[in-house]
């Protein structure tokens, strides 16, 4: 899977343009995205809404039991599949 530059681009940068400095950590497998939440502390998550085995209404509940202070946004498309 690759990052589209369309949508994932226009986030990032209207967050960097609104005085955000930010680190990006990536994760497309649901064992990566719970030591991820569970081994870093998040501002904001940012989720695709379906990834191969994996979706946001999962990663949203796994966040409501581990994070739930952190608020979470999901979409559609922010990745490509080939």
């Amino acid at each position: 899977m690759r990052i589209l530059s369309g949508i994932f681009e226009i986030i990032r940068e209207q967050l960097i343009d609104a005085g955000y400095n930010f680190n990006i950590i990536r994760v497309e497998k649901e064992d990566e995205f719970i030591s991820s939440i569970r081994g870093n502390k998040y501002d904001i998550i940012l989720a695709d809404y379906k990834l191969p085995g994996f979706d946001a209404v999962r990663a949203l509940r796994l966040c409501n039991e581990i994070c739930p202070e952190v608020p979470f946004i999901a979409s559609q498309a922010l990745l490509a599949r080939k």
